[in-house]
Formats: structure tokens, sequence, C-alpha cells
């Protein structure tokens, strides 16, 4: 059985979905089986800040940098108009994959950075005792987490809706470059406190 282009858009909406709650589900319960183990071996504590602040770095320089990589891929699409100039025909193959690899590379970000903003969260209860939001970091960091959903969202009901479609995507491509400018703000702030 073949599928048609509904069913196709179907499961790729499914699969963008499934890829960001997987990551971002993973994450959590890594968190939640770090924090068990951190309250009872007694390594919690300012001491071991720097072994939390590595994972909570790694975690959100890799979403950033899968978010400006499916940002990168929207430029994929101008390869194939290269064939014309005697470039190799790969790169009209190339140029076809880019939306696939927007929403999938996309979704994985999202994943990631959720996970880095819920692991900072934790390590600054490990560590502290709960002082949240003592820092500007923090703050943009809270940002980062809430807007960065938004790009997820707005792509999902764009391919959902058919009226106001153009609207939708104008939304979606501001909200990501939003994202992602906190992103790297928050990122530069991390490494600014180090």
């Amino acid at each position: 059985m073949q599928l048609g282009p509904k069913d196709d858009h179907e499961t790729q909406t499914r699969i963008i979905a499934t890829i960001a709650f997987a990551l971002a589900a993973m994450f959590c319960v890594n968190l939640a089986i770090g924090s068990v183990g951190a309250a009872g071996d007694g390594t919690a504590g300012e001491d071991n800040l720097p072994r939390y602040w590595e994972i909570h770095a790694f975690l959100l320089t890799l979403g950033t940098a899968l978010i400006v990589a499916s940002y990168a891929a929207l430029w994929l699409k101008f390869l194939g108009r290269l064939e014309e100039f005697g470039f190799p025909a790969i790169a009209m193959r190339i140029s076809r994959l880019w939306y696939k690899w927007h929403m999938y590379i996309g979704a994985a970000g999202v994943g990631l950075t959720l996970a880095g903003v819920a692991w900072g969260y934790l390590m600054v209860d490990w560590a502290y005792g709960g002082a949240h939001l003592r820092v500007p970091h923090a703050y943009v960091g809270i940002a980062t987490g809430i807007v960065v959903i938004a790009p997820l969202l707005t792509g999902l009901v764009t391919r959902a809706l058919r009226k106001r479609r153009a609207t939708l995507r104008w939304w979606h491509a501001a909200v990501g470059l939003v994202a992602i400018a906190l992103m790297v703000a928050g990122l530069i702030s991390g490494w600014a406190m180090e």
C-alpha cells in the first residue's frame, strides 16, 4: 500500500513531534535519575557545579547548533538552481531534501534545548538549594526555553492548516530567528559567567 500526500504529511508531522518529545523525555528521565542520585549519595552541592555545568553547556550548545543547522537547511533549496550553471545533478537531489532536514534537525534541536534548560534548572537546585533566577543568564535561559517551543508549534500548525498559511510561515520564521538570537545570547552570557 502506497501512502498518499496527506498520509505522508501526517506521518512527517508525527515524526517531528516524536523526535522532539522523545529527546525531551529521554533527558528528563536522565535528569530525574541524576537528581535522585545527587540527593541520595551526598554529591549535591556547589563543589559539583562544574560537572553539572558541563552537561548543561553541552546540551544547549548542541541544541543551538542543530537549530542553526535547521535554519541553514532552508538555503539548500537554492542548490537546485545551481545546476543551470553546470553544477552536478547531485545539487538538485540535495535541494529536494532541505525541507525534511529543516524539520527533523529543528525538532532534535528543540528537544536538546529543552533538556538543557531543564538541566540548568535542576543544576541550580542541586548546587544552591533552589536559588533560581539570580543572574541575567537565568532569565535568558527561561525565555529561551519558552520561545524555542514556538517555532516547532507554529511549524506544525502551518503544516496542518490550509488557510492563512503564509501568515503562519512568517510567524514561524520570525519566532525561529528570535529563538536563535536568544539561544546565542544565552550561550554568550553563560560563557561570560565562567
